[in-house]
């Protein structure tokens, strides 16, 4: 009988299910290579496990001690962020504990690690790092002022397929020496909080008054720009911030140190080429004429004043995204004629070691810093741990930093070495070198924390410095200054200046290590508050000590704040008294702006006589020299803002508006009184008598093409020369590719039919208005602002004797509306 063997009636569905199961586990093989998240570490065990391989961590030291701490230890602030039961906590003992935690090796297989970290941000002695063979090549530390962990992340992908190890460091025992770190994972998804430069500008919406709000950009880990700003879904103005540093990489954004939503990247966070703005920048209501500004933000003292290969380069304490003091960095522009500017992207940022306060700069034409011949180095004051200073700088105090550029000033790296003074009092800044040739080395005058008291140090390399003397100006405090002047123009009996604080200065002899008071202390200013941290250029080509000073209007509702005053030509002259006094006087180039003169022939003025009647300006500058009788009283004005000489106290006084009058002394010589007045959106200059006098003063900007007057009580004068000065704007327009709003063109503007008469016109140009209209801009074809004029209700006559014949473009600026025009002057 033939046996027959039963059929497997499951062999074809178990051939297919094999299939299936292989196809399965091979996807989820492939899952786990190519996308699954792989915990690397959650510290949930009671001992430091390497989830991958149940293998242990390394530790050194007494701080990690056994195993993961279970939260909060003893006498810590309560600490948040973590998840599960345990975290790495390397305050078990204190701050004063330390020790390392190292992984085992692993292959990086995903782009991304990422991790939750807290605690001390001392770099590098609190922190978590990648190494790969031996190097570290990501690092990151704490937030360095809470306990609360939050999510970091590092780009790995450059280091996919090496062997790697993560090691956690705290090695040092200071306040907030110690870290937080929890859930290390391995991912191929980013946080959602980056942003990816591919622009030139971070443009970020500002309204003044609002709360500002911590902002941090986070590369690999470490927080590379900080600032506080006042964000606002309805701003005031945009700010902006260079992300050419940055392109084609990714910036993890913490708002108020915490990861930023979509919500707020896509309202606060835009990328541009270009600069946004309602008014174009330069065209802004009350931006001064004349004077620098910065296209955004506060602007503060001179800085880094040098001369390199046909440039001025002026730095200046910068707030780029707010009104007001704040977020110091080292602003930047350039000029070849030190009137006409041109803005550069900062040239110093808050950094690790902190904010940028006051500095100087100097070309380093013998190496003596090994960064090259034709490096610029800047000596600084790097501010940390200071109350409104930037929080990944907390555990650093008042330092002496150095950075360097390579690139004629275009940008600046910051010495690895830094700081190269520590702090050694308490809140000493202001550095300011110069090359003192007689001994061939460098010297540094420093203000060290005391009113009055300064230090003066040597150095052979701009790195390591030697103290060797002080000086004392009672009263001073910041910026000093240390140069020689030839005391009459005679060159073999030069004397030297110290400055300080507000100008004050004191004149004597110095020998390269050691300052030697002889006269003094004198005031360089009649208005000292309005000349405010004054610093001069050390190596000009002609020889000329040309001082800047900051200027301290406020602008309200603009988006830029305060000015710097014009420069200034220093000399040294012998008074009627027998003393060296500094003389003050405006560089010779300020003529460059002047684009329209009248002067008038000597004359007797006569008490109720207006010698400018029917003339006006906005820019202007004033000279005049004249013979008061011994009760005249002289009085300039530009609308309601004036300058007066009163001949019975020889006083000259400035004012206007709500600003009430102030006077000085001023005495005429050989019966004579010389004045050189600079009016401007918000601030008189005053020069006299050669510059004896010099008077910086601060007034309420108003924007408009006010009348003119001069005028005399209680007795005429007798005029030997005046002169009338309109002075153009500095700011070229048309080259600047950054102001992408600004008029290039009549295509631009619009409308070509005028409604002004005549058009053609010669000095007079006229407008009916409708009450629609509320003011009038004028541009020449380069986009350069000529005139600023508010229109009334009715027939408008508009004053245009003071430009110069050619084709303008008329913007008229209503409540609704902008219309645009073009103008002929014949």
């Amino acid at each position: 009988m033939k046996t027959i063997k039963p059929l497997n009636r499951f062999s074809s569905q178990s051939v297919i299910m094999k299939r299936i199961l292989n196809l399965v586990l091979t996807v989820l093989l492939l899952s786990c290579v190519y996308g699954q998240d792989i915990p690397l570490a959650d510290f949930e065990q009671s001992t430091y496990q390497w989830l991958p391989t149940g293998e242990l961590w390394t530790s050194t030291g007494t701080c990690f001690g056994t195993g993961p701490a279970q939260g909060t230890l003893t006498n810590q602030q309560t600490v948040t962020g973590y998840l599960g039961e345990g975290l790495v906590n390397t305050y078990l003992g204190g701050d004063n504990s330390i020790g390392t935690l190292t992984s085992p090796n692993f292959t990086i297989t995903r782009k991304y690690i990422r991790f939750l970290i807290g605690g001390g941000n001392w770099r590098p002695q609190t922190s978590i790092n990648l190494m790969v063979n031996g190097e570290v090549v990501r690092t990151t530390v704490g937030m360095g002022d809470r306990e609360t962990l939050g999510w970091l992340q590092w780009n790995v992908s450059d280091f996919l397929n090496k062997t790697a190890k993560i090691q956690i460091v705290d090695s040092t025992t200071g306040s907030w020496g110690h870290l937080n770190v929890d859930q290390i994972i391995a991912t191929d998804a980013s946080l959602s909080s980056v942003i990816v430069t591919d622009k030139n500008y971070l443009l970020l919406p500002v309204k003044t008054g609002v709360t500002k709000q911590l902002v941090e950009l986070v590369q690999e880990g470490l927080v590379v720009r900080e600032m506080k700003v006042e964000l606002s879904s309805t701003p005031d103005f945009w700010a902006f911030m260079d992300l050419t540093p940055f392109k084609g990489q990714e910036l993890v954004v913490r708002l108020n140190s915490k990861l930023a939503s979509s919500t707020e990247l896509q309202n606060f966070f835009v990328q541009s080429d270009s600069i946004t703005t309602a008014t174009p920048i330069y065209q802004e209501t009350l931006r001064p004429i004349y004077h620098y500004t910065p296209k955004r933000g506060f602007l503060s003292d001179p800085n880094n004043l040098v001369y390199k290969d046909g440039e001025y380069h002026m730095s200046y304490q910068h707030n780029p995204y707010g009104c007001a003091w704040d977020n110091m960095h080292h602003g930047h522009a350039v000029s070849t004629d030190l009137v006409h500017w041109k803005e550069l992207p900062e040239a110093l940022y808050p950094t690790y070691w902190g904010t940028a306060w006051n500095g100087s700069s100097v070309v380093d034409w013998n190496d003596t810093a090994g960064f090259g011949s034709e490096a610029i180095v800047t000596l600084y004051t790097s501010v940390g741990g200071w109350t409104d200073n930037s929080r990944m700088s907390l555990p650093n105090r008042f330092a002496q930093s150095l950075a360097y550029s390579t690139d004629n000033g275009r940008t600046f790296e910051y010495y690895e070495g830094n700081p190269v003074i520590p702090n050694f009092y308490n809140s000493e800044h202001d550095p300011v070198v110069f090359w003192y040739e007689p001994e061939n080395v460098w010297v540094m005058t420093l203000f060290v924390g005391d009113s009055g008291g300064y230090h003066i140090f040597n150095s052979t390399d701009l790195k390591n410095w030697v103290f060797t003397s002080s000086v004392n100006i009672p009263g001073t405090t910041e910026v000093s200054d240390l140069f020689p002047l030839a005391l009459d123009g005679d060159t073999t009996n030069v004397k030297w200046v110290f400055s300080a604080g507000y100008r004050q200065y004191i004149v004597g002899t110095f020998d390269g290590k050691t300052f030697t008071q002889e006269y003094g202390p004198f005031w360089f200013a009649s208005q000292q508050w309005d000349l405010s941290a004054a610093l001069t250029f050390n190596n000009t080509p002609d020889g000329r000590r040309i001082m800047l000073s900051n200027g301290r209007t406020e602008y309200p509702g603009m988006p830029f704040n305060r000015y710097m005053n014009l420069p200034n030509v220093l000399t040294l002259k012998t008074n009627s008294a027998g003393e060296p006094r500094v003389y003050v006087n405006p560089v010779e180039e300020v003529s460059k702006l002047r684009t329209d003169t009248l002067t008038w022939n000597s004359q007797t003025l006569n008490t109720g006589v207006n010698l400018m009647n029917g003339f006006y300006g906005e820019g202007v500058e004033m000279e005049i020299v004249f013979k008061p009788q011994s009760t005249s009283v002289i009085e300039f004005k530009v609308g309601e803002f004036s300058i007066t000489y009163d001949k019975r106290f020889n006083k000259l006084g400035v004012g206007g508006d709500t600003d009430g009058k102030v006077f000085r002394n001023l005495s005429p010589i050989d019966g004579k009184v010389h004045i050189r007045a600079f009016y401007d959106r918000g601030s008189w200059e005053l020069f006299a008598n050669g510059g004896e006098f010099y008077m910086p003063f601060v007034i309420t900007p108003k924007a408009g093409n006010w009348p003119l007057s001069l005028t005399t009580a209680n007795g005429s004068i007798e005029i030997d020369s005046l002169s009338l000065h309109h002075l153009g704007s500095i700011w070229d327009t048309a080259t600047d590719d950054t102001l992408a709003t600004s008029p290039k063109s009549l295509e631009d503007f619009g409308l070509k039919t005028s409604p002004f008469y005549p058009n053609p016109c010669n000095d007079k140009l006229y407008f009916s208005n409708d009450n629609l209209a509320t003011s009038l801009e004028l541009f020449d074809l380069n986009g350069r602002p000529i005139l600023n004029h508010k229109l009334g209700n009715g027939k408008n006559e508009i004053n245009v004797g003071f430009i110069k014949q050619g084709i303008y473009l008329a913007r008229v600026i209503s409540n609704k509306s902008v219309h645009s025009f073009k103008i002929v002057k014949q």
